[in-house]
């Protein structure tokens, strides 16, 4: 009894070992990125969102943004702007929350909104007939309460934002691939859903922006 013992007991001390090892081996490669990341100038992000779209890994783009110093937040955002039709949400989230950071709340509200509206637009073109939802559920679940607060007390904030992601979306309207979005849902709703075909995502836009643009309207208290 007394050897089973110690051999559980040096079993889990093994375990607990070999679990501050790996621990050990990412804090360091998270460090290690990091100062990889540091060591790059600002203008190398045009170069890492490119690689990122032709490598089909866009989640590099949030990676390389989330890990500059948040002084160059500015800078990051007029880099990404001319970009932005190619990258996934998630980049605009990151904006946002840099923006929180630096006190910048009507700014990050837009950058939040533009994050759902792409998002939803991601959603739309998945094939799974509960995508949309699904995402909306963990966009308020995960919706930031700075900007929820900022909401309530100043309503009128809501229209603005949205007509801000519309001329946005005119600018720079979506190019990106949803797979990486579709893959996530899919899992979530175990759907085996195929993705809307290329040819209809124009389509697909188009409509989502006549949604917005008669919510904008109804805001105004206008009728079509």
């Amino acid at each position: 009894m007394k050897k089973f013992f110690r051999f559980v007991l040096k079993f889990f001390i093994s375990v607990i070992m070999i679990c501050y090892v790996l621990i050990g081996i990412s804090a360091s490669f998270t460090l290690y990125k990091m100062e990889m990341n540091a060591r790059q100038s600002i203008s190398d992000l045009s170069s890492v969102i490119q690689a990122a779209i032709d490598e089909g890994r866009p989640g590099d783009v949030f990676t390389w943004v989330h890990l500059r110093p948040l002084a160059e937040t500015a800078a990051l955002i007029d880099i990404i702007t001319p970009e932005s039709g190619k990258l996934n949400p998630d980049i605009f989230f990151e904006i946002s929350s840099r923006q929180i950071r630096q006190g910048l709340m009507e700014d990050a509200l837009f950058w939040s909104q533009l994050g759902r509206y792409r998002l939803r637009y991601d959603a739309l073109r998945c094939g799974a007939p509960d995508s949309v939802e699904t995402l909306s559920k963990i966009m308020q679940v995960l919706s930031s309460p700075k900007l929820q607060n900022l909401l309530q007390q100043h309503p009128e904030l809501v229209k603005k934002s949205l007509k801000q992601v519309l001329d946005f979306d005119a600018k720079y309207p979506a190019n990106n691939s949803p797979a990486s979005i579709c893959a996530t849902v899919n899992k979530i709703t175990k759907s085996n859903a195929p993705q809307i075909p290329r040819e209809q995502w124009g389509r697909i836009r188009l409509t989502l922006r006549a949604v917005a643009e008669q919510n904008l309207k109804e805001m105004d208290g206008q009728r079509p």
